[in-house]
């Protein structure tokens, strides 16, 4: 079972409570998702949990480093592997 968290609370919370596994988001600026909670709060969450932790919202191809080396298990994502067609 998977938890959505936007705070290190939220996913120490998730985890006391049982869940596998933690999306944590948005970490930059997304439409309609609230405040971006940033790398350095992923970074935060990853080191407090024992559990996987995805990477949501925000994230583009070129951020994709960045977000890999505070270390997430993984990133979750839609824009980020839609591409437009026109």
């Amino acid at each position: 079972m998977g938890k959505s968290c936007h705070s290190i609370e939220e996913a120490l919370k998730a985890e006391k409570e049982g869940a596998d596994y933690i999306t944590f988001s948005p970490i930059f600026e997304t439409p309609k998702k609230g405040k971006p909670v940033g790398l350095k709060a992923l970074s935060e969450v990853v080191k407090a949990v024992s559990i996987p932790v995805y990477a949501l919202g925000g994230i583009t191809e070129d951020s994709i480093p960045e977000v890999l080396k505070t270390g997430v298990y993984g990133i979750a994502g839609i824009r980020l592997f839609i591409r437009e067609v026109v």
